[in-house]
């Protein structure tokens, strides 16, 4: 078994694959990561497209009254969309990114770049 490299606070950070971009993954983790229950040290690494982020970011803000959090406040792996992906459709495209996104994530916790992975949720 091949030994896993160190990275500094790699205990404290979680890595979050963003789950299916046509579905409410990016809108779960946004208002998860604003909850006050989480311990203050924990350092989230997001793994997704960051422009469906901050335009689901933007969204929330006008439309919603649940506490955001701040963008500024995170760390996030930038794997773009190659398609345009429509809300609310999942199509093999958007499949396609979760799984990208998915393999990222894991592959960082397995380098031991973080010491655990969360999954959005995902179409099946």
């Amino acid at each position: 078994m091949a030994k896993q490299k160190k990275y500094p606070n790699a205990n404290q950070r979680i890595v979050i694959a963003l789950g299916d971009p046509a579905g409410i993954g990016m809108e779960i983790t946004l208002k998860a990561l604003a909850a006050s229950e989480l311990h203050p040290t924990m350092q989230p690494l997001l793994v997704g497209c960051k422009k469906s982020l901050e335009a689901t970011h933007t969204y929330l803000k006008r439309k919603s009254q649940d506490p955001i959090i701040d963008l500024k406040n995170l760390e996030i792996e930038d794997i773009p969309l190659k398609n345009v992906i429509k809300p609310g459709l999942p199509s093999a495209q958007s499949g396609e990114a979760s799984f990208q996104w998915l393999t990222k994530a894991t592959q960082f916790v397995q380098e031991g770049k973080g010491c655990a992975l969360v999954t959005a949720p995902i179409a099946k």
